[in-house]
């Protein structure tokens, strides 16, 4: 399934109707929560990332450029505001990197080491649903099966994102093929 920017913009009315997991109080589109820890998600709505603290949220990484069409310019003021750590690691839709992928590893190992529980979002959890399910395996060494499955709750990576998972799994030592 490949999607440009207007086909995820356009899918995110019927997205924010199904959400995939459960996250009490977080109004988002596809929430998935994958531990106790880690949760991974669309764009919050406003209402819900003034309240992120409030749900026990420590620490909040945002993988999508903030001019992406629904941003909410105040989000990392709002996060701090709730001592809550907040990360964008702008991945470019049609062109995320290895590189990206090492520094949202990086930052994920080190909140963990922290103990906090995390917040992973993009625009549709397209990305976070990818990168959470490549920390899971490449960090958390869990089951790349179990973690596959929940991030194909979410969606059906594209060519693009597809390609990006196989390299990081290869790169980190790991045999498992995505179907």
């Amino acid at each position: 399934m490949s999607l440009g920017r207007r086909g995820v913009l356009a899918a995110l009315p019927a997205l924010v109707l199904d959400p995939v997991g459960a996250e009490p109080g977080l109004e988002a589109p596809n929430v998935l929560q994958v531990a106790p820890d880690l949760v991974c998600s669309g764009q919050p709505k406003p209402a819900s990332l003034q309240r992120l603290g409030e749900l026990g949220f420590d620490a909040v990484l945002y993988l999508a450029p903030p001019t992406v069409g629904d941003a909410v310019p105040q989000e990392g003021e709002w996060l701090r505001a709730q001592g809550i750590e907040f990360v964008n690691v702008p991945m470019v839709w049609e062109r995320p990197t290895l590189e990206q992928v090492d520094e949202v590893l990086r930052i994920l190992a080190a909140w963990r080491g922290k103990k906090r529980k995390m917040l992973v979002h993009c625009q549709v959890n397209f990305r976070g649903s990818s990168l959470v399910f490549l920390h899971r395996v490449l960090e958390r060494q869990e089951p790349a099966e179990a973690a596959w499955a929940d991030l194909s709750r979410v969606w059906s990576p594209n060519r693009t994102w597809m390609e990006l998972i196989r390299s990081a799994l290869r790169r980190g030592g790991q045999s498992f093929e995505p179907l």
